[in-house]
């Protein structure tokens, strides 16, 4: 497996295109290396933004690429570089469903962090069935709904 999360920042086409790149190889193996890394996730928000990593997961059927595109949708709105140092991996590992899939790169984000950083001691209250903070279809009458005339 190739160490792609070391790329340059400068290197920009290769942040844009090098998953879509191994999967038209049929190099699935590899995607799923890089798409799962996370390493290559931190760096892949922080050079291309949610959207840029949610289009690489999309090309990996598997559960976790599934997993971890729907909290990077359901996130984005977080999800952009921050400060301090440190401060976007301690915030996508508290936006990571905590299950069996997500536990290990959860656990890989938090154990790589050596600045003071917040944790939460309970699982961020996501549901796939609230609207999303990045979808308006729907946002106004489900937080602020109608009230029954007279």
């Amino acid at each position: 497996m190739s160490a792609w999360w070391q790329l340059p920042a400068e290197h920009t086409y290769l942040w844009s295109w090098l998953p879509t790149h191994l999967h038209q190889a049929g190099l699935g193996h590899e995607l799923r290396a890089c798409l799962h890394h996370p390493r290559w996730l931190v760096r892949k928000l922080e050079q291309t933004g949610p959207a840029g990593l949610e289009t690489d997961l999309a090309l990996s059927p598997d559960p976790l690429s599934r997993a971890l595109g729907t909290a990077i949708r359901q996130n984005a709105h977080v999800l952009a570089p921050l400060n301090p140092l440190g401060s976007l991996v301690a915030t996508l590992a508290t936006r990571l469903p905590g299950n069996n899939l997500t536990t290990p790169i959860i656990h890989k984000l938090l154990t790589g962090l050596s600045t003071p950083h917040l944790r939460a001691l309970t699982p961020y209250p996501t549901s796939p069935t609230l609207p999303s903070p990045t979808t308006t279809a729907g946002w106004g009458r489900w937080w602020w709904p109608r009230t029954a005339p007279g």
